[in-house]
């Protein structure tokens, strides 16, 4: 709890601390919806799915969740071309390679941090197929938009995309 002293004393903000055996009643708090207030909700992924269990009748996109450990994918990867718009390069994604790394050896830079999907700083807009996303990044709504995706870890479920790079 790093920043726990940085919180306002507010009787809105209330810290829970299993060091000090307690848990939080996410029953009492998740009882009832609200569109007026969003959920953050960072930690362990017992927690993190607990909340999420929890906050199943709460409306679409009020849950936002920060996971330190991307899931595990039992899908394997498939081979598939890519199109990089901007630089006018048509690259091959071989299954045993990540995008980001194609990208990268074709000399065209792109931002990254983790190379896990979970920080987002790779997000690359998709301009025409569709992503198979692996991060936990984006929300289930926004991945079904396919509108954009992590290349550190997202493949593609077509036999092509075009990126905005």
């Amino acid at each position: 709890m790093a920043y726990v002293d940085a919180l306002p004393d507010d009787p809105r903000v209330s810290v829970v601390s299993a060091d000090r055996d307690q848990r939080l009643n996410l029953d009492d708090l998740l009882h009832e919806p609200r569109t007026d207030t969003a959920i953050f909700c960072c930690g362990p992924e017992r927690l993190l799915e607990a909340v999420e269990e929890a906050g199943l009748h709460w409306p679409p996109g009020a849950l936002h969740t920060e996971r330190f450990k991307a899931p595990v994918v039992d899908e394997p990867a498939r081979e598939f071309d890519v199109v990089l718009q901007r630089s006018g390069m048509e690259l091959h994604v071989p299954a045993e390679a990540s995008l980001l790394d194609i990208v990268e050896m074709a000399g065209i830079p792109v931002p990254s941090s983790c190379r896990t999907g979970t920080c987002g700083t790779c997000e690359t807009p998709v301009l025409d197929g569709q992503p198979e996303h692996r991060d936990v990044v984006l929300s289930p709504e926004e991945q079904a938009v396919g509108d954009c995706m992590m290349v550190c870890v997202s493949r593609a479920r077509t036999d092509r995309l075009v990126l905005d790079l």
